[in-house]
């Protein structure tokens, strides 16, 4: 039939390799930059709903470590309407490792550090079952859904605006 005439023609010579190809000879590992710079193009288009957003801290950064992240609270929570900013840390060993995650803006949570902000990764599932395909947005999301959980949803919160001094 037709189809047995095209599949020859896929054999010649070398034309049929893809440009990724490089990434996957370091065991499978991809590139920290490779992924962060993907993550910070994300963030710059903003994917998603608008509920979550990220970018990085300093343009200049050429490490890609230091981030900024925004969370809008949820509605029918006790963080409705607030705006939430944090600090993301991507370490030299990310993505294999997870980021260190900080709250800026004074929250009262289930994981979350209330003299500093620090989100205590064993509590954040996505943090605690860290894999290397999870990413800045991810974390993001997993705060946010936290919110909706019945141990948060009605917790008293700090006043607006208010934020952690470190």
């Amino acid at each position: 039939g037709e189809s047995a005439h095209w599949s020859r023609e896929s054999d010649g010579g070398g034309a049929g390799f893809s440009l990724r190809a490089p990434i996957k000879m370091s065991g499978c590992q991809v590139p920290r930059n490779f992924c962060l710079l993907e993550e910070l193009e994300d963030g710059q288009k903003g994917v998603g709903d608008g509920t979550v957003s990220w970018g990085l801290e300093d343009d200049e950064d050429m490490t890609l470590t230091r981030w900024t992240g925004m969370i809008i609270g949820p509605p029918r929570t006790c963080f409705e309407n607030r705006i939430y900013s944090l600090k993301i840390e991507c370490g030299s060993k990310y993505p294999e490792v997870a980021p260190t995650v900080r709250f800026v803006t004074k929250i009262n949570m289930n994981g979350i550090n209330n003299s500093n902000g620090m989100v205590d990764s064993r509590s954040i599932p996505v943090l605690s079952k860290w894999q290397n395909s999870y990413s800045i947005k991810a974390v993001l999301q997993d705060l946010r859904r936290m919110m909706t959980c019945k141990e948060n949803v009605k917790t008293s919160q700090p006043p607006e605006g208010q934020t952690y001094s470190n």
